[in-house]
């Protein structure tokens, strides 16, 4: 069994090696003294809790309860999409509380973001990471009335320093956060390939040692009756 490495863009297989003296070697061909005899060393497993094993091309038309056991408010699979509609009291994809961020990440293709439709004034389509501290979080929102992409890392609800990007629905198709090496990063993309990194900040104390963190995908209106909706799309899934 091979370990994996995340190169910045994608998890992939390496063999980790040791120093024997005289040459490196791999450590999965390697071998160690056990008082009684020398047995192999295997390279470890990768780590099952790494926010890139959570996956999802929504395209069987049902929403997963494995994989999303507390999605709420209405939420569809339609013509190979998730959709998450705006509803005045939220509606969202929500992973179990089980995943770590650290040397890990997200990737999510955004077809569709919601339209501001009168007589709302606010409508609001986010994908971020919940640290289980309520309003401290870090991710996208999308703004409709202020045609911007928000680059967060929130405490109380709130990210004074935000990064708020001219929305480009070309330009800002695809989403990432990662985080390598005690920094996190945000990332858009028009086509899941090519990344233009958008904000760097170092990693949250929140993050560090964390197996226990949520995806979550609240869209908003204040319109009761909106109709509006986002759609995800690729979740951890390449082009």
């Amino acid at each position: 069994m091979s370990a994996q490495r995340w190169t910045g863009t994608a998890w992939a297989p390496f063999t980790p090696q040791r120093w024997t003296g005289t040459a490196w070697v791999p450590v999965a061909s390697a071998k160690r003294w056990t008082g009684v005899a020398w047995v192999e060393m295997l390279a470890p497993a990768p780590n099952p809790r790494l926010f890139a094993n959570l996956a999802d091309t929504f395209n069987d038309g049902v929403v997963s309860e494995a994989l999303w056991p507390d999605a709420y408010g209405g939420v569809t699979e339609t013509g190979g999409r998730a959709r998450v509609p705006t509803a005045s009291d939220y509606a969202a994809l929500q992973s179990a509380p089980a995943w770590q961020l650290e040397g890990s990440g997200l990737f999510v293709e955004v077809p569709k973001v919601p339209a501001l439709v009168a007589p709302a004034t606010a409508t609001t389509a986010s994908f971020q990471v919940l640290s289980g501290v309520e309003g401290t979080s870090a991710g996208f929102t999308y703004d409709a009335a202020a045609g911007t992409l928000r680059l967060v890392s929130n405490v109380s609800y709130w990210d004074d320093n935000a990064v708020a990007l001219p929305y480009n629905a070309t330009a800002h198709r695809w989403w990432r956060i990662t985080e390598t090496a005690g920094t996190l990063t945000w990332a858009t993309s028009p086509d899941g390939l090519t990344w233009t990194t958008r904000r760097t900040l170092p990693t949250p104390a929140w993050v560090i040692g964390a197996t226990t963190l949520q995806l979550d995908t609240p869209a908003y209106s204040n319109d009761p009756a909106s109709t509006a909706y986002v759609e995800y799309d690729n979740l951890n899934s390449a082009p």
